[in-house]
């Protein structure tokens, strides 16, 4: 179950920021995976339900609860598949203790989608925390089912959640890993990537 406590920048990820080798290994990841998504993207011409409704960008674009239902499954079966080496430590072994993390990278990729901005929500039950995202009424959760009273492993819903109530969370900051420090943003942007390399129609 998630043990994070309150957000801070230093302690998002565990990774080892003093190995720089290791940092060098993964941006040479990124670099290799950027060349290979670059690569497909110049060979396909996909229509936006082929594309993991990747070309939803526009605010004018309409879009209904499935497909961001959908969006968010594809997403976790991305992060499922992605190779650790690519992930923070948090992730390994997702979806337990994951949240938080979690929650930042989907939110990064739903706002990329064109499906906007949500809040990090984060709360407290039984000596257990537990983060996800809200906006309004609409609540998304992607690792809900690391506890074994949890909502199925994608719960999306704009008619809230009991079970949520539970957690009594209340709203961080903007779920977004960019207003972290550089090591965090770093981490988590070869997150993005490894991730996006996995995404799957």
């Amino acid at each position: 179950m998630s043990t994070i406590g309150t957000l801070r920048p230093q302690s998002l990820c565990s990774v080892g920021a003093g190995n720089a080798r290791d940092d060098l290994e993964r941006r040479d990841a990124v670099n290799r995976l950027r060349c290979r998504d670059n690569a497909a993207r110049k060979q396909q011409d996909r229509t936006p339900a082929e594309n993991e409704l990747g070309t939803m960008s526009s605010a004018s674009q309409t879009w209904t609860l499935e497909d961001l239902r959908q969006a968010c499954r594809l997403y976790r079966s991305a992060i499922e598949r992605c190779h650790p080496r690519y992930l923070p430590v948090t992730l390994h072994d997702f979806p337990r203790g994951a949240c938080g993390d979690a929650a930042l990278l989907l939110a990064k990729h739903l706002d990329q989608l064109g499906f906007g901005t949500f809040q990090y929500m984060l709360g407290e039950r039984n000596g257990h925390s537990h983060a996800w995202l809200e906006r309004d009424d609409l609540i998304i959760d992607i690792t809900g089912d690391q506890f074994e009273d949890g909502p199925e492993a994608v719960f999306v819903s704009n008619k809230g959640s009991a079970w949520h109530d539970g957690f009594a969370g209340e709203a961080q900051h903007i779920a977004d890993f960019e207003i972290f420090d550089d090591h965090t943003k770093f981490v988590f942007g070869i997150a993005v990537e490894g991730v996006r390399a996995q995404l799957r129609p």
